[in-house]
């Protein structure tokens, strides 16, 4: 499958970073330019000095990665030659690798299995993809300890586009059923998620996507039908493609989160530094090293 972090709350369907979206590489996905072999990205705390930002410790607070809606974890990211993940290691502030994923694809680009493993090495979870004969991915099984552990079915409209998924339990007990809708470009519009209780369906939350001129998602109203506070994410973008602007506001329509975000690029336009402004303060740097083939 070719292969995101939209919002935490975009449900894929493979663990993190690839999705359902076979038109595209993980490269196109990320918004990468060339023939990328491995992208090393790290994060940094900022010193002032009076006059400029300057790079500080390694270092990430839990409360600023859930509000500035970034990955809690330093990274090195590993692609094929055809643009797909093959591997992403997460990174201590000491460079020891913490927690190690994968993914293997079979002769024509479908993955077939992933695995994600701890810093000892031992097998956390794995899934296993099954394809029909129309080479649609129809099943996804899960499996902790060396037994099933959540089951995956996915269901396509006439037109190819993931219609319906439904989780089962380890027991075959329905958990969860996603329904997605999608506008005359193939763009996902809205997506339903729905609990199962005592065997009854009900309502959790529903997410609204609105895309600008670029086919870029600008803005997504997520809708809680209890337990939560709805609210509305919206984005800005460069001509590059990368996130500028981060806004997130509550049901009030009142920004609890206004963020935004610089670079700095290659010669190949892959951006290699990104700063972090909050309040019109550098909260963080994040720095990118990419090797290309």
């Amino acid at each position: 499958m070719k292969m995101k972090f939209l919002t935490m709350f975009v449900v894929l369907i493979f663990m993190n970073g690839c999705s359902t979206n076979i038109s595209k590489t993980d490269l196109e996905l990320k918004q990468l330019r060339g023939y990328i072999k491995t992208v090393t990205e790290k994060c940094y705390s900022v010193q002032y000095d009076g006059a400029e930002y300057n790079i500080g410790p390694r270092k990430r607070d839990t409360v600023d990665i859930l509000k500035f809606n970034f990955e809690p974890w330093d990274s090195c990211t590993h692609f094929n030659t055809h643009g797909m993940i093959t591997k992403t290691c997460r990174l201590s502030c000491e460079d020891v690798v913490t927690v190690e994923y994968k993914y293997e694809y079979d002769a024509i680009g479908n993955i077939v299995k992933s695995t994600t493993t701890s810093d000892n090495k031992n097998l956390i979870e794995k899934f296993i993809y099954q394809y029909n004969t129309d080479n649609k991915l129809f099943k996804i099984k899960g499996f902790k300890n060396n037994f099933v552990n959540v089951i995956q079915e996915l269901v396509y409209d006439k037109r190819g586009d993931l219609m319906q998924k439904i989780y089962y339990s380890k027991n075959n007990e329905r958990i969860k059923r996603i329904d997605y809708t999608y506008n005359s470009k193939h763009q996902l519009v809205k997506e339903y998620v729905n609990e199962y209780k005592s065997k009854c369906i009900f309502p959790y939350y529903y997410i609204d996507y609105l895309y600008d001129n670029n086919g870029l998602i600008y803005k997504e109203n997520v809708n809680y039908n209890r337990d939560r506070e709805s609210y509305c994410n919206i984005y800005e973008f460069n001509n590059k493609g990368d996130k500028t602007k981060f806004q997130r506001l509550n049901s009030f329509g009142f920004p609890v989160i206004d963020v935004r975000y610089e670079y700095q690029y290659d010669t190949k336009s892959n951006w290699i530094s990104a700063k972090l402004i909050d309040n019109d303060s550098v909260k963080y740097i994040i720095k990118r090293k990419i090797e290309y083939y």
